[in-house]
């Protein structure tokens, strides 16, 4: 069994705004039942998915930052 989000939005880091998203579409992602289920958890008890330590949401150069380490590490190219 399967669920999906949708991605209707897209802060800026520079604005601080909501905007559409990449492409100016929106997106279904489909995902598993379980997966979904706790992504949604986090989402209620921090208003945000993927936060820091302190409980603050990330931005896309933290991510970026976070992501290009982790390639690293894993040996895998760097990707965006």
């Amino acid at each position: 069994m399967f669920a999906s989000i949708t991605v209707q939005h897209s802060l800026c880091d520079y604005s601080k705004r909501l905007g559409s998203p990449k492409g100016n579409r929106e997106r279904n992602i489909p995902l598993s039942i379980d997966v979904y289920a706790v992504l949604f958890r986090r989402k209620e008890n921090k208003g945000h998915v993927f936060v820091d330590l302190n409980g603050k949401p990330f931005n896309s150069k933290r991510i970026n930052r976070r992501l290009a380490n982790v390639c690293e590490k894993a040996g895998l190219r760097r990707i965006g």
